[in-house]
């Protein structure tokens, strides 16, 4: 795979937004970067799914309850909200020199607590004992979707 083709199957194929990080940077700079900007596309598609969700789910609770409307607020989640204010503060609002570098290193800091904190909460035994069948169903998902995102790419975007 060259530089684009595998960027595109990192940030297609692989689930966790670290994993792609390492894994497009691992391949290449390139590699990495165009990666990097497919995940974060997909992530971005979380607000208008989860704002179509909440309203589906809501309606669906009102019509099972008897005496009235629903309520989007209740069920909403809040911190897409935060989240594209973020996005939009960072775009529009011009940071102080350093701050940059100082948010991506503090970023990568928290990314590598967070995955370190995942690893030693893993009971491998009980993860064991839960049986093949999930893992295995894990495994199939990843495959799956690694095939399917290899097969568009070499299909349908060539």
């Amino acid at each position: 795979m060259n530089d684009y083709n595998f960027g595109l199957w990192a940030g297609t194929a692989v689930n966790d937004t670290s994993s792609v990080v390492a894994a497009g940077y691992a391949f290449s700079d390139a590699a990495g970067n165009l990666a990097v900007i497919v995940k974060l596309t997909r992530t971005l598609m979380i607000v208008p799914i989860t704002l179509a969700l909440a309203f589906y789910t809501s309606k669906k609770a009102a019509g099972n309850a008897s005496g009235g409307g629903y309520r989007i607020a209740s069920i909403f989640p809040w911190f897409v909200l935060g989240f594209v204010a973020a996005s939009v503060f960072s775009t529009f609002v011009p940071m102080p020199e350093g701050v940059g570098s100082l948010l991506a290193r503090g970023g990568k800091f928290v990314i590598v607590m967070a995955m370190a904190s995942i690893g030693l909460n893993t009971n491998v035994v009980k993860l064991v004992k839960s049986g093949g069948k999930p893992i295995l169903m894990g495994f199939v998902c990843w495959v799956v979707l690694s095939l399917t995102s290899l097969a568009v790419q070499f299909t349908i975007l060539r």
